[in-house]
């Protein structure tokens, strides 16, 4: 029988609270996105609430979509991220994001993809950072 052991990153999180990132659209998807997210939070743990915009013009619509997913009863640390994509695609925007904050789950919901394309668009996140994938 083989032993499983946590990776260093999985003891890390236990230490000092998981990360949780959760992307952020305006429809019902993210909204249950957000509830299985607030589902899996430990004490320690930080949900980052994360949405990208077209343009620097474009960032107080950001704000407000996030606004009533911040009024909303957590005992956790939330925090608000607007992104901006530019130039950048959308994936890149938020693979780098992702990256750079130290995120131990990316959840998100959508109307428009079927599995296979979340799988896909899962698989470019994971594969960018050498994450594992649970879809």
């Amino acid at each position: 029988m083989q032993r499983l052991t946590p990776s260093s990153s999985f003891r890390r999180s236990l230490r000092r609270g998981a990360i949780i990132t959760t992307l952020i659209a305006d429809n019902h998807a993210s909204k249950l996105a957000v509830k299985m997210a607030k589902a899996l939070l430990r004490p320690r743990d930080e949900l980052q609430l994360v949405t990208v915009v077209m343009s620097e013009d474009s960032i107080s619509y950001g704000n407000d979509l996030l606004a009533p997913y911040l009024q909303e009863k957590c005992s956790n640390n939330v925090t608000p991220v607007v992104l901006v994509k530019s130039d950048e695609g959308m994936i890149e925007v938020i693979s780098e994001y992702v990256a750079a904050s130290g995120a131990d789950l990316l959840v998100l919901g959508s109307h428009n993809l079927c599995a296979a394309g979340a799988q896909q668009y899962a698989a470019l996140l994971c594969h960018a950072h050498r994450y594992q994938c649970y879809i």
